[in-house]
């Protein structure tokens, strides 16, 4: 029955659905990855640690806190995410956009992926490193973008003081060694964007959305180290971008229904900033 229902309505959305349980653990996730991340620079700052080990684990921390953001915009919208989770406090940059607006930018690249339309397209414009540069410093020019075409209300701009304060406190309080915990970060931060985005969206020269198929030993490593969020939303992206509500860890059981809609037109509903059908 669960089969033919499927068939009959093509909608894997409603079968391959988030709970609230699951909602409320991504944004619990989220907030541990951060935390986690300031207390092993702490640890190693203070010699509890040495600081190698907090170079080798932001290696698993960022991507790991990126995929619950990236799943995040697609189960919150600015009304429902928590207010501790929409200031996005991991420190990257001294302007740095906060949860609404790269929500705001990851639906609008949803709705136009690896065109010129998309608010992303400079991951992916051109040669391999001009890609690889610009993802390095996606925080600074995202914000530069954001500030030259979009309203800046009273919400963005205590947003954007809190995590000016925290940078500008953070490199204060640690002087040089400020750098052990913002060059790591900020490597693993645009290293995974880059694999995110012009890795995913970027084929044999060609543009567009695909799936990515690994061999068995490297997708058992990679759930292990990663989890399935991240794994199944990489191997099986070109699901995600035809049913972005469906989790991550599904996208890999929704495969055998799956019916590509990627020569449907796509907009963006003004209210609620998801990507739909035109």
């Amino acid at each position: 029955m669960h089969n033919e229902s499927l068939n009959k309505t093509k909608n894997l959305s409603c079968f391959f659905g988030i709970s609230d349980g699951e909602r409320t653990s991504l944004a619990v996730e989220y907030i541990f990855y951060e935390l986690l991340t300031y207390i092993h620079f702490l640890l190693a700052y203070f010699n509890f640690v040495p600081m190698w080990t907090f170079v080798i684990g932001v290696i698993v921390y960022i991507p790991r806190w990126m995929i619950c953001l990236h799943e995040m915009q697609h189960h919150f919208t600015p009304k429902t995410i928590n207010p501790i989770t929409r200031l996005n406090l991991l420190s990257l940059t001294l302007l740095q956009l906060g949860f609404v607006e790269m929500r705001d930018i990851h639906m609008r690249h949803h709705a136009h992926p690896a065109k010129p339309q998309d608010p992303e397209y400079y991951h992916i414009k051109g040669h391999w490193l001009a890609g690889w540069i610009n993802v390095m410093f996606s925080p600074e020019i995202s914000t530069y973008h954001w500030l030259k075409k979009k309203k800046m209300d009273d919400e963005f701009k205590r947003g954007v003081s809190i995590r000016f304060i925290l940078f500008v406190s953070l490199a204060f309080a640690f002087g040089w060694s400020f750098l052990w915990y913002l060059i790591p970060v900020r490597l693993a931060y645009g290293s995974c964007l880059y694999f995110f985005s012009y890795g995913l969206h970027r084929k044999n020269g060609d543009y567009g959305t695909f799936a990515i198929e690994y061999p068995l030993w490297l997708k058992i490593i990679a759930s292990l180290v990663y989890g399935e969020k991240l794994l199944q939303s990489v191997s099986e992206h070109d699901i995600h971008h035809d049913y972005p509500t469906i989790p991550g860890q599904y996208l890999r059981a929704s495969r055998p229904w799956y019916t590509p809609r990627a020569s449907r037109q796509r907009q963006i509903n003004p209210v609620t900033l998801e990507t739909q059908e035109a």
